[in-house]
C-alpha cells in the first residue's frame, strides 16, 4: 500500500522505495515517485483554506508577539506562508526547542496528519 493510499504513511514515504528482488528500474520509481508526490499536492490544495486557518491561529496562540503572515498570492502559498509562520513564533515562544525544521514543525503541529483525510478537523481548537 501506498504513502497516498493511506496517508498515516505520508510521512515515511522512503518504505516505498525499498526495492524488491526484482528491483524496478529508476523511471518506475521516479514515476512512482511522481505520482505520489502529486497526490500529496492535490490533497493539500483541496484543503489549503482550512490548513491557513488552523496554523494561523497557532501564529496568534504560541507567538508571544505574533507577526501575522503576509498573503503569498494563491491559497496554497497562504497556507504555506501560515505553516512557516507557526514554525517561527513556535521557535521564538520555545527557543529552548533548537531549530526546528518548518515540515517537522508542521507534522508535530498537526499530529502527523497534515495530509490525512478529515484534517484539520472543522472548528478545531489550537489553544
Amino acid at each position: 500500500m501506498s504513502a497516498v493510499d493511506d496517508p498515516h504513511r505520508a510521512f515515511n514515504a522512503g518504505d516505498d522505495l525499498a526495492l524488491p528482488d526484482d528491483e524496478p528500474a529508476p523511471r518506475q520509481i521516479a514515476e512512482h515517485v511522481h505520482g505520489t508526490v502529486r497526490g500529496w499536492m492535490r490533497r493539500f490544495a483541496g484543503r489549503a483554506e482550512p490548513v491557513r486557518v488552523f496554523f494561523t491561529a497557532l501564529v496568534t496562540a504560541a507567538g508571544p508577539d505574533p507577526v501575522m503572515p503576509a498573503a503569498a498570492g494563491s491559497p496554497v502559498a497562504d497556507a504555506v506562508a501560515a505553516i512557516a509562520g507557526a514554525a517561527a513564533a513556535v521557535a521564538a515562544r520555545w527557543p529552548e526547542l533548537g531549530e526546528v525544521p518548518v515540515w517537522q514543525a508542521a507534522s508535530a503541529a498537526s499530529g502527523g496528519l497534515l495530509l490525512a483525510p478529515g484534517w484539520p478537523p472543522a472548528g478545531c481548537n489550537t489553544s
